[in-house]
């Protein structure tokens, strides 16, 4: 996988440190999947599948940019308010 050619990438999460902000991240990125709505959840699947067939570096940047738009959203409500005359 073009994702994880480098060794140095591979040996940076077998310390406590790497591993340690490994779970992290998994864990904030599971909490943002679970905020997103079904359309973007899709959307977001469809970017994961596309980092295994992904050829350059900037294919895989792409997606990467993608992905983090799509995660990095501000989840909240719209609230109508009405304007005082």
């Amino acid at each position: 996988m073009a994702l994880l050619k480098s060794s140095n990438m591979l040996g940076q999460f077998k310390d406590g440190v790497g591993h340690a902000a490994l779970t992290m991240a998994v864990g904030i990125i599971v909490q943002r999947i679970n905020m997103l709505s079904q359309d973007d959840r899709a959307d977001l699947y469809e970017l994961v599948k596309g980092l295994a067939v992904a050829e350059t570096p900037e294919d895989i940047e792409s997606i990467r940019t993608a992905m983090t738009e799509i995660l990095d959203q501000k989840t909240g409500q719209a609230q109508q308010m009405s304007m005082g005359d």
